[in-house]
Order: structure tokens, then sequence, then C-alpha cells
């Protein structure tokens, strides 16, 4: 399992998820920098897991518990990045993309500089990992917004559009492709 914004709050809560209640048994967590207070949530989350031992925690690479788990600093908004990451990942059976930036600033003040810093890390990182990973599933984290949009987060709901229209025709097209990609895609717009 490979998670794109896995250092970040939702990143955590779902690799808590995957790994304490689905039994998955790999885990790549990625995020764009990795801080001191991210591993230290990760690691948080692996001490409360049942299996293991607090002795055997190390935290770029980790064993010793019922799944092991690689963090990785990459910003798949960058294809070579993305490509490296999914390179190291393989065998790959599911991909969260939950990273993003949230840019507030209104609409009418945006400029095209911040309309792409806003926007990179969705579009262009979920266009790298949904064409990267030859996954089961790539699964988004999208927002409600991208249907009812914000006037002061307008990158990020247009972002957000962007996700959601990806994974709707991209699942419609998965049966047609061979080779690399994923074969489902799945946008959840959170409220």
């Amino acid at each position: 399992c490979v998670i794109i914004g896995g250092l970040g709050a939702l990143g955590v809560l779902h690799f808590e998820f995957l790994s304490a209640r689905l039994g998955v048994e790999r885990f790549v967590l990625v995020g764009r920098g990795v801080r001191d207070a991210a591993l230290q949530s990760v690691t948080n989350a692996m001490l409360s897991s049942p299996e293991g031992d607090d002795d055997d925690v190390e935290i770029k690479q980790c064993s010793g518990y019922a799944f092991d788990v690689d963090v990785v600093a990459a910003d798949c908004a960058d294809e070579r990045q993305s490509r490296a990451v999914f390179a190291l990942a393989r065998p790959v059976a599911l991909v969260l993309h939950l990273g993003g930036v949230l840019h507030e600033r209104a609409a009418i003040d945006m400029t095209r500089t911040t309309f792409i810093a806003g926007t990179e890390a969705k579009i262009s990182g979920s266009l790298h990992a949904a064409c990267d990973a030859a996954s089961d599933v790539f699964m988004c984290s999208s927002s409600i917004f991208g249907v009812l949009g914000q006037s002061r987060l307008a990158s990020y709901a247009a972002s957000n559009a962007f996700q959601d229209a990806l994974c709707a025709m991209s699942d419609r097209a998965a049966h047609r492709w061979r080779g690399s990609g994923a074969k489902r895609f799945i946008a959840v717009a959170f409220g």
C-alpha cells in the first residue's frame, strides 16, 4: 500500500486503519518532507499496534510488526520522483492519494503562480501516481469543494474537481488499458 500524503493527519489515520483492521502488510508512506512530528505520529501509530514490541522500531524502515513500513521523502507531483516511489513499492495493490495543499486566497486575487502552487500536489501527483502505479486500486481523497466550490480555496476546489473527473474517466476506461496504471479508480469526497 502506497500512501501519498502518508505523513499527514489523514495519511496516518488511514495507515492505522489499514494496518490494524484490514491486515495490510506493507506500507510506503510518502511525504514531501519527513518532519519529526510526522515521524512521531507514524511511530505512535505503530506502537499502538497490537503486534510487535517497542524495541524493534526504526523510523525509516520498520519491521518486527505484522507489517513493514518505508517512509519516503518524495514529491509525487514530480514525475521522476513518482516513478522512483513506485519502483521501490512494487508490487502495489492499493494507492491512496491523500496529499494536497490548502492555499487560501480569494479567487479574484489568485495569480497563475499561486494557482499552480495550490493545485500541483493533487493534479500532477494524481496523474503521475495513477499512471505509475500498476495497482489494483487507486483512491483519491477529494473534497465536497470540488463540487460546490469555495471562493477562498479556488485552487483546492479545482484540484479536487480534477481528481473526481480523473477517477471517473479512468475507471470507465481502465478495462481498455493494458500494462501500467491502476485497475480501479475511486475518488472519495470528504465533507
